[in-house]
C-alpha cells in the first residue's frame, strides 16, 4: 500500500511538472520577450511578472513590463514601471527614453521633452530622443527648437528618412514651402516603400493646395498599406478639394470601417456630404 502510496505520489509530481513547467528566469524573459515581440502582451505580461518576483529590481525587465503595459494602453501602470526603472538606475537612458514616448501619447509635450532631454544628457547621439523632442516641440509650436533637433537627429544618421520626414513640417509651418519639399522629397528617395513618406509629401501638398500630386500621394501610401486608416482621411479631404463627393464618401467610410474610433470629426463630414444635395 505505501509503495502503492508512493509511486501516485510520484506521478502526481511528474504530472504537475508537465502542467506547470518551472522556467529559469533567463527563459521567463525570453519567453516573456518573443510573447511581446508576437503581439501577445498578455502572455508577455504574465512571464514578466514572473520574472520580476525572482529579480525584483532588474530595471531592464522592468522596462520592458512598461512596454507592454504602454502596447495594453494602461498607462499609469506604464508609468510607475519606467519611473521605476530611472528610480532604479538614473543613467537608463531607455527608460527616460520611453517614458517620454508615453507623455507624447498622453499629450503631456512638456514632460515628454524633459524625460527626451534627459535621455540625450546620457548619450549625446541618442537619434530617438532628438527625434522624440523635436515632435514635442513641434506639438508646443516651438518649431526653432524643433528645427534644431530634427536637425540634430540628420546629423548623426543622415540617411534615416525619419528626421528628414519631420524636418520638412516644421519648414512647411515656418512657411518655407521650398526646404519642406527639398526634405520631403528626399525622405522619399531615402526609403521609397515607406508609406510614411507620402503620406508628409501628401499633407504638405495638401496645404500647399497642389490637390493632384497630394492624391497620387495619397494613392501610393495606400497601395503600400492599404490598411492605414489615415491614409483614405486625408485623401477623402483631396476628393473634396477636386470636387469629387463620392471619392469622399468612399474613403470617409473605409475610414470608420478599419477604425471606428477615428472620431466624430469624420462622421459628422461622412454626414455632410451625404445629406449634400447633388
Amino acid at each position: 500500500m505505501k509503495k502503492l502510496l508512493l509511486f501516485i505520489a510520484l506521478i502526481t509530481i511528474v504530472l504537475s511538472a508537465e502542467i506547470y513547467p518551472q522556467y529559469t528566469p533567463k527563459q521567463l524573459l525570453m519567453m516573456g520577450t518573443a510573447s511581446f515581440n508576437g503581439g501577445d502582451y498578455e502572455t508577455a505580461l504574465k512571464y514578466f511578472n514572473e520574472y520580476l518576483q525572482i529579480n525584483v529590481d532588474d530595471q531592464f525587465a522592468i522596462t520592458l513590463r512598461g512596454n507592454t503595459y504602454t502596447k495594453m494602453k494602461n498607462f499609469p501602470s506604464a508609468m510607475n514601471d519606467y519611473s521605476k526603472a530611472i528610480q532604479l538606475d538614473p543613467n537608463y537612458d531607455q527608460a527616460f527614453l520611453n517614458r517620454g514616448v508615453l507623455h507624447t501619447a498622453m499629450g503631456q509635450f512638456d514632460l515628454a521633452a524633459n524625460d527626451f532631454t534627459q535621455a540625450i544628457n546620457i548619450d549625446q547621439t541618442n537619434v530617438s530622443a532628438y527625434l522624440g523632442r523635436g515632435y514635442a516641440y513641434l506639438q508646443n509650436n516651438n518649431l526653432s527648437s524643433a528645427l534644431n533637433d530634427f536637425g540634430k537627429a540628420i546629423h548623426y544618421q543622415p540617411y534615416n528618412p525619419d528626421p528628414w520626414r519631420e524636418r520638412a513640417l516644421v519648414h512647411l509651418s515656418m512657411g518655407d514651402a521650398v526646404s519642406a519639399m527639398k526634405d520631403i522629397d528626399y525622405a522619399v528617395a531615402l526609403d521609397p516603400q515607406n508609406p510614411a513618406g507620402y503620406e508628409k509629401r501628401g499633407i504638405i501638398l495638401l496645404q500647399l493646395k497642389e490637390y493632384e500630386p497630394a492624391l497620387k500621394d495619397f494613392n501610393t501610401a495606400i497601395e503600400i498599406r492599404p490598411e492605414k486608416a489615415e491614409f483614405y482621411y486625408y485623401r477623402g479631404i483631396v476628393h473634396e478639394q477636386l470636387r469629387n463627393p463620392e471619392a469622399a464618401i468612399k474613403d470617409y467610410k473605409k475610414v470608420l470601417e478599419l477604425n471606428p474610433d477615428f472620431g466624430s470629426k469624420v462622421q459628422s463630414q461622412l454626414d455632410f456630404l451625404l445629406n449634400k444635395p447633388r
